[in-house]
């Protein structure tokens, strides 16, 4: 019976999904899914990973706890909504509690410290900071800080404390959150462990503009997911450091990764070094954090083909939103598109709702 429950449960969505319509404003479908990521917010004050039709809720998930205080703190700014910073508040209280003494932030499983999870959890400190100027968020700050480039190797890469203790080009992304750091604590070392990591990554990116070591594992094609995290790091050292090598490694890669954009605004949800799509399905995060690239671009340079394409992948991804009468989906974005394919087929990973709600923020500038 319980069986039976959960293959209907999982045929209304397929349904719902494969419809894709949905009718709501922006501003209506950025209600929606912050009150998702609300929802998901569990006692303890972290973010529940995600949600899944056959499992229910993930439990707290550091990593990307951390960022989406960035995303609720920039929702803060736009709506002056209160609860927001009650949330923000717990969010941050846990995030310290599991803080490892080093500065470090653990893994999902609260096993061992991971590299990129305290990059991400920086970037939510150092968001808080700008509203809060906390002396134990300034510590955490600095704690992590430190934490990122005592294990930076020489070269530029991060080798140890990493997922599948491989070296990952998305830790551009960590970079990124060290010269944010370094905004608010002016502590040259974190200028210079952020430069020398995207100065790394400047050094393999292949012609066509490609980054290998940038899926989660060497077997596997990267997602677009992963792809535009290293881009998006790249991105902002330009705009802190004022570096144009690091804006020309994105555009040149931004130049093939939009060939494979398709009619409705989606990407293909796993590439090839050559570019090639390796898959049919789409990953919805890759969608909407390449749409902020795509947007930031169009801000850089002006050319509407980056506006045009920003707004299709928003618009596509908009249109799987859950409208579900599941009060625990509702509003929220599924990890593939369609739901059963690829990504996290059947379950609402907490990071696309995050990513979807900062595309519709930053688009709120444009509208």
């Amino acid at each position: 019976m319980i069986k039976q429950v959960r293959l209907l449960r999982h045929f209304k969505e397929f349904i719902r999904d494969y419809r894709a319509i949905n009718k709501n404003t922006d501003s209506e479908s950025l209600e929606l899914v912050i009150n998702w990521l609300l929802k998901s917010q569990l006692k303890s004050g972290g973010f529940s990973s995600h949600y899944s039709l056959t499992n229910n809720w993930g439990v707290a998930f550091p990593e990307t706890t951390g960022y989406i205080i960035e995303t609720l703190v920039n929702y803060y700014k736009l709506s002056g909504n209160e609860k927001i910073l009650e949330s923000i508040s717990n969010a941050i209280s846990w995030l310290l509690s599991v803080q490892f003494e080093d500065g470090s932030i653990p893994d999902r499983h609260f096993s061992q410290p991971v590299i990129f999870d305290t990059g991400q959890v920086l970037h939510g400190l150092c968001s808080y900071y700008s509203i809060n100027k906390s002396q134990s968020t300034l510590k955490a700050i600095n704690k992590a800080s430190s934490f990122l480039r005592n294990n930076l190797d020489s070269k530029g890469y991060w080798k140890n404390h990493t997922l599948n203790n491989q070296i990952h080009t998305y830790n551009t992304r960590t970079a990124w959150a060290l010269l944010e750091s370094y905004l608010i604590n002016d502590n040259s070392k974190n200028l210079d462990s952020a430069k020398l990591n995207l100065d790394w990554a400047l050094s393999i990116q292949e012609t066509n503009g490609f980054f290998p070591h940038n899926s989660f594992s060497k077997s596997s094609y990267p997602l677009t997911h992963t792809i535009a995290y290293t881009l998006r790091g790249l991105l902002e050292g330009n705009r802190i450091i004022g570096d144009s090598l690091y804006l020309d490694s994105v555009m040149k890669a931004i130049k093939n990764i939009l060939k494979t954009q398709r009619t409705n605004g989606s990407f293909p949800g796993l590439l090839s070094k050559d570019w090639v799509p390796k898959a049919k399905w789409s990953c919805l995060t890759g969608d909407v954090q390449l749409a902020i690239i795509l947007l930031k671009l169009y801000v850089i340079t002006g050319k509407e083909e980056y506006k045009e394409s920003s707004y299709r992948a928003i618009n596509f991804v908009k249109s799987h939103q859950s409208l579900s009468s599941n009060s625990n989906i509702n509003g929220a974005i599924g990890g593939s598109a369609p739901i059963y394919r690829g990504y996290f087929r059947f379950s609402y990973p907490n990071w696309a709702a995050k990513f979807f709600a900062d595309s519709l923020i930053f688009k709120e500038s444009f509208d």
